[in-house]
């Protein structure tokens, strides 16, 4: 990602250009408004070409290979409004909140005493008496 040359915002510098779309259409519109009026024959064979939009870049689109994609992008604008609905349905369905785990049935006063003595069996020092004198069960 790179600053825009003229406006600063930020642009994908994969493309190789330093000025955003914006800068760029402006720039184009300027451009047209300074070059000299063309002459009727010239003007009459730019009216039968095709008509130049500036969002449409020159190459297929990488997905349907049916339209121009745009200029920043290499999808048609009818590709990237279906990936950006299957974007945001991904996006819907991994926000969506999981539903919260099992909590552990509560032990009563008695389990837990039961617990308690088991563990006390398990270890090593409920073996040796402390009172009186040191005796191993």
């Amino acid at each position: 990602m790179i600053r825009c040359d003229t406006c600063g915002k930020l642009i994908d510098a994969s493309k190789g250009v330093t000025t955003c779309r914006a800068c760029r259409d402006a720039a184009l519109m300027q451009a047209s408004e300074d070059s000299p009026p063309t002459d009727g024959a010239e003007q009459a064979k730019q009216e039968r070409e095709e008509p130049v939009d500036p969002l449409l870049g020159e190459s297929p689109c990488g997905r349907c290979r049916k339209n121009r994609a745009m200029v920043d992008s290499e999808f048609c604008l009818t590709c990237q409004l279906e990936l950006l609905s299957i974007l945001g349905d991904a996006a819907h369905d991994l926000t969506k909140a999981p539903p919260p785990p099992p909590k552990p049935p509560v032990s009563s006063s008695v389990s837990l005493m039961n617990d308690l003595e088991g563990k006390r069996e398990r270890t090593a020092t409920s073996h040796i008496r402390i009172v009186g004198a040191a005796k191993l069960k």
